[in-house]
């Protein structure tokens, strides 16, 4: 598995690609060939460069998509939805004689494009799982650049299942359409949208300059890797309760590291698990949870001077 997520990033940043896009084929890449070894018996992944096109290709020998109703069983990573999201392009096949075949592709975009201004963003890396016995997850994550900054939020539907996931569908519907908005008002517009729903709780981080802005709603967990600082927001449930909320900033530059986790990632876990790779970092948060409750663990980091 290192050594896909090596080559991986070796060769997305050999084809010119930023930082962030980088991180986003490298997690990728890394869910894709996990599902191969957990799920495929036995496969192969192959990377390869077409112009500007950047493509992943995997083959195993398991019992394929038909097999499995169309996704695994249970994953630890972000799933075929993430990896769908992180990609340009997923092309799921049967093909004869069994197993699975997985294209994803990654376009390398044109210089001078709005893309170009993701290169200032930090490293963002995410894992989740979703509660044992269920086919989704009821936890979901948003990262989005807008033209007050770039927006990240985690968002935990109150329960887990297909309830729980449509909750925070909804919620993150709205964040995107709104992304530009002050935190306090896309929690308040949030809570509204997600009325008719079980409702859900989120935590909201906006990196702007040297200050990521927090804020958030019931127990998602903001926590400065680096400081220990954890920020704690007011208990209540978008949709359901509001509390009122509260802004609150933390100083961030080169070499920082931050997290936001859902209740469902063990609290004691994230000061210790603070160093190494960051894609290591969420993926061993998350294999700690219990299996009880959907996890996701999202961290972001800025790059050292």
């Amino acid at each position: 598995m290192y050594l896909a997520r090596a080559q991986a990033r070796a060769m997305a940043e050999a084809m010119g690609f930023d930082r962030y896009a980088v991180t986003e084929i490298e997690t990728a890449v890394s869910e894709l060939a996990q599902n191969v070894v957990r799920y495929g018996i036995s496969g192969e992944v192959w990377l390869r460069r077409s112009g500007a096109l950047y493509e992943v290709v995997c083959r195993d020998r398991g019992p394929g998509f038909r097999g499995t109703a169309g996704t695994p069983p249970r994953g630890l990573g972000i799933g075929l939805t993430g990896v769908r999201r992180l990609m340009d392009s997923l092309t799921l096949f049967d093909p004869d004689g069994g197993g699975a075949l997985v294209t994803a592709r990654r376009r390398l975009p044109e210089a001078g494009s709005d893309w170009e201004r993701a290169s200032r963003w930090p490293a963002v890396a995410v894992a989740l799982r979703h509660a044992d016995g269920e086919a989704v997850s009821g936890d979901g994550y948003l990262v989005v650049d807008s033209r007050a900054g770039l927006l990240i939020a985690v968002i935990d539907g109150l329960g887990h299942g297909e309830g729980a996931s449509l909750a925070a569908d909804t919620v993150r519907t709205y964040l995107t359409g709104h992304a530009a908005d002050p935190l306090a008002d896309l929690l308040a517009g949030a809570h509204q949208a997600a009325r008719p729903s079980r409702g859900a709780v989120a935590g909201l981080m906006r990196l702007s300059g040297g200050v990521a802005s927090c804020a958030g709603v019931g127990n998602v967990r903001t926590v400065d890797l680096t400081s220990g600082v954890e920020i704690l927001s007011p208990a209540g449930c978008l949709g359901v309760q509001w509390p009122g909320v509260r802004e609150e900033r933390l100083p961030v530059g080169a070499g920082s590291r931050l997290l936001l986790a859902t209740d469902g990632v063990p609290p004691d876990e994230a000061p210790r698990r603070a160093g190494g790779p960051l894609v290591d970092l969420v993926e061993g948060l998350v294999a700690r949870a219990n299996g009880r409750d959907d996890a996701l663990a999202l961290a972001i980091e800025y790059p050292p001077d």
